[in-house]
């Protein structure tokens, strides 16, 4: 019966932790590609190599957009208007190049729709927990992207070509889509986006803290546990024998 109590109210000390602890998910943002890398795995890279023809572009301007690798790529310009392709590294206008080679070109202001940001949307493949990408914007360089997904906002500055900006997420829950808008200047101005390198895979696993309460729960435990039977040897150990007949 000690025994069983000793077990028992530690036992649900532990539960009573692990059930009151809070359960939530956690976005962590990162501007430094070798910091993200560090802390994701499994990734899978796009770079949008081999799909549009030499010095030209492809297009993907409509609903379905372009799907690689199980990630999809949809470029919005108004509610129901498109704008997506993928621009050879080497097309003769050089405000394309940002030394990445090919990249995906997304929707621009020069839509009718008055008002409308364009962005891309980037469906996920189920299960992905980190997600990277290189941002760039055109005429001109250097504006702001908003990235959006559920949980967070983020903000990111761009820089003057050739200079390519990095931004990578890690989350402990699945991110299903990522939504990029190209905050531009001016309406028809002729504003767009590119993005390449698209990379996703895998928060890197740590230690959650409800497993490490458990760790520290069950040490404690153990140590209680003994306490009493090293106690017992002591004293059985220091106890005269007795006399002989």
């Amino acid at each position: 019966m000690r025994l069983i109590s000793r077990f028992f109210y530690p036992c649900l000390l532990t539960t009573a932790l692990l059930t009151a602890w809070p359960a939530k998910a956690t976005l962590i943002a990162y501007t430094d590609p070798l910091g993200w890398a560090a802390a994701s795995s499994g990734l899978t890279t796009i770079g949008f190599e081999g799909i549009a023809p030499a010095n030209g572009a492809k297009d993907y301007s409509t609903s379905t957009g372009l799907t690689l690798n199980g990630v999809k790529f949809v470029g919005f310009e108004g509610t129901a208007l498109y704008d997506l392709q993928v621009v050879d590294g080497n097309i003769a206008a050089p405000f394309y190049n940002f030394g990445s080679g090919a990249t995906l070109k997304g929707p621009s202001y020069n839509s009718p729709a008055t008002g409308f940001v364009p962005y891309f949307h980037i469906i996920l493949p189920v299960n992905v927990t980190a997600l990277g990408v290189d941002l760039m914007t055109v005429s001109p360089n250097a504006l702001t992207y908003e990235v959006s997904l559920p949980g967070g906002t983020y903000t990111v500055a761009t820089a003057n070509r050739p200079t390519r900006t990095f931004f990578g997420l890690t989350s402990d829950a699945p991110i299903p889509y990522v939504d990029l808008a190209v905050m531009g200047t001016t309406h028809n101005g002729g504003t767009y986006g590119l993005i390449d390198n698209v990379q996703f895979g895998a928060e890197a696993q740590t230690a959650e803290a409800s497993t490490l309460v458990l760790i520290g729960t069950g040490l404690v435990v153990f140590r209680w546990l003994r306490k009493p039977r090293l106690a017992k040897k002591a004293v059985l150990k220091l106890a005269p024998r007795p006399a002989s007949a």
